[in-house]
């Protein structure tokens, strides 16, 4: 992983904490020893875990600096974008199908590109094509979620899909899961809460329960 990606990290979060001499002596076995620095890399997790240790007025006590830096796909934040202009431009739907198409093994992209397509269905006059461009939509959604099925995000996208298409499409299974779990799981950092919250409150199938469950967002 190289350096330049440092600045496509979109959150730090610093933790300090004391350890016991006993397990600091299991790391540092020379007095001398002024600093030692671990690098852990997960690319799965998309996380980056750096864990600097020093010595402390010549005892072995040891401070970990954990810093857990977020690596923000440069991709995503251009994708949100053109999935809210998407709902009323057909060219910004069009130009969001173009930039997800290649970037399918992230599953939130994935989940985005399979968005396009019910996006342009909305812009598609023809029956035929607006219905094939939902059973696109909703096939490649589903096949994102089981790959990461605590993606809040990719589940919401899937819930604006099976709000919206008619009662009679046989594809509207999901609906009562994810509004559960969107509303169970949202939390006010995310980075679309108030595209999600102004959704929501809107939905066709938010019951009067979920309406007051919602009421704990404003």
């Amino acid at each position: 992983m190289g350096w330049s990606k440092l600045n496509r990290f979109s959150q730090i979060l610093i933790v300090c904490a004391f350890t016991p001499d006993k397990f600091s002596k299991s790391l540092i076995e020379k007095e001398d020893l002024i600093m030692f620095i671990y690098f852990h890399i997960s690319l799965n997790k998309n996380r980056i875990l750096f864990v600097i240790t020093y010595k402390i007025d010549m005892s072995f006590k040891i401070i970990l600096l954990t810093l857990t830096l977020i690596i923000n796909n440069p991709l995503i934040n251009e994708t949100r974008e053109l999935f809210i202009k998407g709902a009323e431009d057909k060219r910004a739907a069009e130009k969001l199908m173009e930039l997800t198409a290649k970037n399918q093994s992230d599953p939130l992209l994935k989940a985005y590109h399979a968005m396009s397509y019910a996006l342009i269905a909305k812009h598609t006059w023809n029956p035929y094509k607006k219905f094939e461009n939902v059973k696109i939509s909703l096939k490649l959604l589903n096949e994102s979620i089981e790959s990461d099925q605590n993606n809040l995000e990719s589940r919401f996208l899937r819930f604006c899909i099976e709000d919206n298409i008619p009662s009679f499409f046989p594809f509207a299974s999901h609906i009562d899961v994810d509004k559960k779990f969107i509303l169970n799981n949202l939390k006010a950092n995310h980075p679309i809460y108030s595209n999600i919250i102004s959704y929501m409150k809107k939905a066709k199938h938010l019951n009067v329960s979920d309406k007051i469950e919602l009421n704990r967002f404003n």
